[in-house]
């Protein structure tokens, strides 16, 4: 199968050329049937590498946050999904796509120009590759620590989704024009109604996600609980809306991440209620009392 790749490079010194391996984004017809030329892509972006660049040269590092957005932004406006740490986008695609990134330059940020990759399943081998061209040089116990599986994930799936599997919908993305004026696909925990719409979003402050992200996840929560007070008013449900955010405390040393935590967490300017891992039975609960269904029934 014809699969092409291009690496995000971080240009420390245009000067001289020096850079840093950030990401990777491949192009792949792989699991595409043959008779069309279109492929579809996917992305990762190394934190370990991201945080890298940062202590490499701390004076870039709003830039560089400010970069990365600008690139997530990128990709929305031409791809249709994300999630977690791997991008993947079912939206068809030429490999001129990747000449369009190879022409991306703002700076720091930098696509190398596309390159040929002879694989026949490309989608199963991608995190070998990765570790080749991004994480290479990243002892193995780091990358190990960084992929395990959180505290908050595994509550999650055990207090939530377990409980909840076929009463409402979880582990759901909400798509790009779903909800008035909504541009953007988001993922929810949960999100549920019977005469208010009930929501859940886990921040994972403890896992391997970029601050960027997580940041992002927050303010896109908001604009996405904005569009859902639209719907409901549209559709005439009239309750008080549940909307919930997950998070423990983190419980590293990264400064943003424990400024974010402090940000979300009872912040009464908020339109969500945060609560921690040990409170997500009470928000089963309360679903279950109140015989909450699946939302996308009213879609």
């Amino acid at each position: 199968m014809a699969s092409y790749y291009s690496i995000l490079r971080f240009v420390n010194n245009p000067l001289s050329d020096e850079n840093i391996a950030l990401g990777l984004v491949v192009l792949t017809s792989d699991q595409i049937p043959e008779t069309t030329s279109e492929m579809r892509a996917i992305v990762r972006i190394s934190e370990a590498k991201v945080d890298f660049a940062k202590k490499l040269n701390p004076g870039c590092v709003k830039l560089l946050h400010f970069s990365l957005n600008q690139l997530y932004r990128f990709f929305e406006q031409d791809l249709a999904d994300q999630s977690d740490q791997i991008m993947q986008f079912p939206v068809r695609l030429k490999r001129e796509f990747l000449d369009r990134l190879a022409s991306y330059n703002n700076g720091i940020l930098q696509f190398t120009k596309p390159a040929y990759i002879e694989s026949s399943n490309i989608s199963e081998l991608f995190d070998r590759y990765f570790a080749k061209f991004v994480e290479f040089n990243i002892n193995t116990f780091q990358r190990e620590k960084e992929s395990s599986s959180s505290f908050l994930k595994m509550r999650i799936e055990k207090d939530f989704y377990k409980p909840l599997r076929g009463k409402i919908d979880i582990d759901y993305t909400l798509r790009k024009r779903q909800l008035p004026s909504l541009y953007f696909n988001y993922h929810l925990e949960g999100i549920g109604v019977n005469g208010s719409i009930y929501t859940l979003k886990a921040l994972d402050l403890n896992a391997n996600h970029q601050i960027d992200t997580l940041q992002r996840e927050v303010s896109e929560y908001e604009s996405l609980i904005k569009r859902l007070d639209e719907f409901a008013a549209q559709k005439a449900i009239m309750g008080k809306p549940n909307y919930y955010l997950a998070v423990d405390p983190y419980e590293g040393k990264n400064k943003e991440r424990h400024e974010l935590y402090e940000l979300v967490k009872d912040n009464p300017l908020l339109p969500f209620t945060c609560i921690s891992s040990k409170e997500l039975p009470d928000v089963v609960e309360q679903i279950e009392e109140k015989k909450v269904h699946k939302f996308s029934e009213l879609l």
